[in-house]
């Protein structure tokens, strides 16, 4: 993993993914970097090519697949600003989902979440991410299958806050009509092994391994 240097005070804010196949690769970056650089903007990159196949074999987990070059904006507007000409540039180039984010276009999409996060502990020592939410209450990083906007943030790219509204945290579609997930257990970019209910079982609810 390769990263141009961070130095950073924000404890939250808008990231960009650019997400790119292995064969795509090469082009990604060449369309890409040269226009973080010309930015200044802070980024890193799955720069091996092993490191890409594990990543979107979603061996690093659901929300890493995807994920090929991560970038940090200063601000909302540099967000929006380079989220645009991102679009423009991957143009044509195909990647795998990112499934935690907003889906920009083409290659790029966006999350809320931690940059230099308050750490909290449980009593098991076990690490937990907090982030302030727009109204300063402190929050876990939770990257949520589909993305859910903390409260108070505002989305700073204009297309998607011209589109509906983002889903709230308790709203899920139905999987094929009539499963209801549950649970990821295995995720990948081929597909994912999860667990799940059927609604429509004559039975009644009945759980799944799909």
């Amino acid at each position: 993993m390769c990263s141009s240097d961070l130095n950073s005070r924000r404890v939250a804010g808008w990231k960009l993914h650019v997400s790119a196949t292995v064969p795509g690769v090469d082009l990604l970056f060449d369309q890409v970097l040269p226009c973080l650089v010309r930015h200044g903007a802070h980024f890193k990159i799955a720069a091996e090519r092993a490191a890409i196949v594990q990543l979107n074999a979603g061996n690093y987990g659901e929300g890493q697949i995807g994920k090929v070059v991560t970038v940090y904006p200063r601000n909302d507007t540099e967000a929006a600003a380079l989220a645009s000409e991102l679009i423009e540039r991957t143009r044509g180039i195909a990647g795998p989902r990112v499934a935690t984010d907003l889906h920009l276009g083409e290659a790029v999409y966006a999350r809320y979440g931690s940059v230099r996060p308050r750490i909290s502990c449980d009593r098991f020592g076990e690490p937990t991410e907090l982030i302030p939410d727009g109204h300063g209450n402190w929050m876990p990083d939770v990257r949520a299958v589909p993305f859910v906007c903390p409260q108070g943030i505002s989305i700073p790219f204009a297309i998607v806050a011209s589109a509906k509204a983002p889903l709230r945290a308790d709203v899920r579609e139905l999987l094929g009509g009539r499963y209801f997930v549950v649970d990821v257990l295995r995720p990948g970019l081929a597909g994912s092994v999860l667990r799940a209910i059927d609604l429509r079982d004559a039975r009644g609810p009945v759980a799944y391994v799909l």
